[in-house]
């Protein structure tokens, strides 16, 4: 059963990185996961309270409420036990902490703008103020870095980003994690198209720097990759066999050719065929993108609205208002204003959707029919 620490009021959110690096320490010294968990707490403050899952080695600390806060766990726990039985082997050899801030204690933390998210291996920590996709692909991380640990393994990019970025993206279900195609295959088929993909070869050589300084591309070519693996189901007999040849070859090259039963270069021609005959979900690529008309700010508990865009759709409705909190588009759980704008934008211009707002206090279910690209 979970267990529930109190608030600890102390300290200032500022200092979490050196809350970090005592709970590591303590963790090495397989200290007690509450007091771990009691080092972060006197380093977030007011507002802030833990809860361990010792069965799974997570320790949260977290300022959402607790339905929010049930929600995410449940998801995170339904997703390590999957990953356990099909990709990464046994339970995890120590305690990760798992800290889901308030966007502006998060802000205080100096990491870039455009990141909702981040893993720090050293620590054993991640914190995310996104649940969602940005959540799912650190937690991979998590997962990974413990099972490369085990087997006495470190390995390349391509594979850390490529498991990582295959999960942010999935139906996580009871039984199986299944990936689904997304926005990152519009980059690799026009790449496809225009001659400038990485070479399989280069890629699976790729250090860090490298891989950073042409991230996009290299992104969603391990990306499809690995769900290539994925959908021939051939993706946890690869990693397998990747990690018994890990000795021999840490690229994954000869592992590829093994599973696949092909050189590199023919594999890499029947996967860009493959490439070339995916489509995302909601249609054509050129398709008219769905405009809502929002602005909108991250809220724990969604996407609150700041103001209307002058002449678009929310605001000639006249049902959306300044203040109201998006917790629901069309079905889909929203978590902050990136997976409210990708929702918008996918639904297609056009449609009516369905929207679940609270709106001082009170939940509301609305039908908006949303505009287009002018």
């Amino acid at each position: 059963m979970n267990r529930s620490l109190r608030y600890v009021v102390v300290g200032s959110v500022a200092a979490v990185l050196l809350a970090m690096s005592a709970a590591a320490a303590a963790t090495g010294q397989n200290q007690p996961a509450e007091h771990i968990a009691t080092q972060y707490l006197a380093r977030f403050g007011e507002g802030y309270r833990a809860q361990v899952d010792p069965q799974r080695r997570l320790i949260f600390i977290t300022a959402l409420d607790e339905e929010h806060f049930k929600q995410t766990a449940a998801m995170l726990a339904v997703y390590a036990d999957i990953q356990r039985k099909s990709l990464f082997s046994g339970r995890l050899p120590w305690d990760v902490a798992l800290v889901l801030p308030t966007i502006e204690d998060y802000a205080t933390l100096g990491r870039a703008k455009n990141v909702s998210g981040f893993y720090n291996p050293a620590h054993r920590a991640l914190v995310s103020v996104d649940r969602g996709r940005v959540l799912i692909h650190e937690f991979t991380h998590a997962l990974h870095h413990a099972d490369q640990a085990s087997a006495d393994q470190q390995h390349p990019i391509w594979i850390a980003e490529g498991l990582a970025t295959l999960f942010e993206c999935s139906e996580i279900r009871t039984e199986a994690v299944i990936p689904q195609v997304d926005q990152r295959l519009v980059v690799l088929q026009r790449a496809i198209e225009a001659k400038v993909t990485i070479p399989l070869a280069d890629l699976l050589k790729l250090d860090q720097e490298a891989f950073a300084r042409q991230w996009e591309l290299a992104y969603a070519q391990s990306r499809y990759v690995m769900l290539y693996l994925y959908q021939q189901n051939k993706l946890s007999r690869w990693y397998e066999t990747y990690k018994s040849l890990y000795r021999v070859d840490t690229s994954g090259r000869q592992a590829l050719e093994k599973v696949l039963s092909v050189r590199l270069r023919r594999l890499e021609e029947d996967w860009q065929s493959w490439v070339r005959t995916l489509r995302l979900p909601w249609g054509e690529l050129g398709s008219p993108q769905g405009r809502l008309g929002v602005k909108v700010r991250n809220d724990r508990r969604g996407a609150r609205v700041v103001g209307l865009v002058e002449g678009q759709a929310a605001e000639a409705a006249e049902l959306i208002r300044a203040g109201d909190i998006i917790e629901e588009f069309n079905g889909r759980s929203i978590r902050n204003t990136a997976s409210l704008m990708a929702a918008i934008r996918t639904a297609g211009a056009g449609r009516t959707v369905t929207i679940k707002l609270i709106r001082s206090g009170r939940h509301l279910t609305i039908r908006q029919t949303l505009g287009g690209d002018s």
